[in-house]
């Protein structure tokens, strides 16, 4: 009589843990080949539209804004920095672009917003830290809740997260 052998569950799984680990080192080691070109953080269609949101709704920012946009540094290589691409004069926030080569200005500094890569959940809702400077000791930054509704983003909440 032949005797069937079956590995234990132990064994069963320690060896798909270990498939797994080899597979996951194989992907780990692709996406780190040297010479691969740097992936950027770069902002979609929705991110635009919940910054839009943020700046019309939480700044008020209006035609004759002093402020500018940090869109993200140009003069560093940073994969992983975000870059804002949004068109916002377009979508009625009209900002200027933060000169990054620029020297401040006559009284050291020139205003700015900046934002993080929103994040959002599957029920219709995004958050985004910001935050702005107007001068020296004159900033704040915040973590804004916003909705999804027929009309475009709606701004719920927007709680202080730091203050100079």
């Amino acid at each position: 009589m032949a005797r069937s052998v079956t590995a234990s569950p132990s064994a069963a799984v320690r060896a798909a843990v270990a498939a797994l680990t080899l597979t996951l080192g194989a992907v780990a080691a692709c996406a780190a080949a040297p010479g691969a070109p740097a992936a950027r953080n770069v902002s979609d269609a929705r991110d635009c539209a919940v910054m839009t949101a943020v700046l019309r709704q939480h700044y008020e920012i209006s035609a004759g804004s002093r402020m500018h946009i940090q869109r993200g540094d140009p003069r560093t290589d940073d994969p992983v920095a975000f870059r804002i691409t949004c068109d916002f004069a377009a979508a009625g926030a009209p900002l200027a672009d933060y000169d990054y080569s620029h020297a401040p200005d006559a009284h050291g500094y020139q205003g700015w917003i900046g934002f993080q890569k929103p994040r959002f959940d599957r029920g219709g809702r995004a958050t985004i830290e910001t935050g702005a400077v107007a001068g020296p000791l004159a900033g704040s930054g915040a973590r804004c809740i916003l909705s999804r509704t027929g009309a475009g983003w709606r701004v719920d909440a927007c709680t202080m997260t730091w203050i100079s």
